[in-house]
């Protein structure tokens, strides 16, 4: 159930626990704090992917680099930037799948190289480097779900609200005039239940309660 209330100067909207906002109304400022108990189950809302050519694109290029520098450099660390980046633009399949397949590749051109160590070693560089990169994938996608999210639920009213002085209607940019209500619940994420305060209890529904 949320609350709309004004105590003084500050009018508090529980909402969605994240950021303050002011409001001027009248020439009053007020304080507009949008909270909620929040949730772990972040969606794709807000999620813009980028093309994947970009992120395998880059893919290339380092395990190009990777290849020509040769086996005793140990180039695989930039194996996550490609990784990084596909999993915060398209998602977590995405970044697993590269997690699976540089490494993968990585294991091929010990193949072609001469190295000094056998094939047992070159799994095992495998391996780590695979169950490395798969949980940085996973790390990524998670904040770029958290953060997407945030941005596409938090909206914060700021500015100088005109408002009529006795009806308590907010005019907006185009010249018309909304319930105070309607406008706040369309430009944020605030939502309103109705209640009566004690003195408009008393104003309205005194002598019913005297009789009662």
């Amino acid at each position: 159930m949320l609350s709309f209330f004004r105590v003084q100067p500050l009018l508090v909207i529980p909402s969605r626990p994240m950021r303050v906002g002011r409001l001027f109304l009248a020439g009053v400022q007020y304080y507009a704090t949008i909270m909620d108990g929040g949730s772990d189950n972040f969606s794709d809302a807000g999620r813009k992917p980028v093309s994947v050519w970009y992120s395998l694109l880059i893919a290339a290029i380092v395990l190009a680099l990777d290849y020509f520098t040769g086996p005793f450099i140990h180039f695989p660390i930039t194996y996550i930037l490609p990784v990084a980046f596909i999993a915060w633009h398209n998602g977590r399949i995405w970044g697993l799948l590269l997690a699976v397949i540089l490494p993968s590749i990585r294991f091929y051109f010990t193949t072609l190289w001469t190295v000094p160590w056998g094939r047992a070693e070159s799994l095992s560089n495998q391996a780590i480097q695979i169950t490395v990169l798969v949980v940085f994938a996973i790390f990524v996608d998670r904040a770029s779900r958290q953060t997407k999210a945030l941005a596409e639920e938090v909206k914060v009213l700021r500015g100088i609200l005109p408002i009529c002085s006795f009806c308590k209607k907010l005019r907006t940019v185009t010249g018309e005039w909304h319930q105070m209500e309607k406008y706040i619940s369309e430009n944020s994420e605030a939502k309103f239940s109705h209640s009566f305060c004690p003195e408009c209890e008393k104003q309205h529904y005194g002598s019913f309660i005297d009789k009662v």
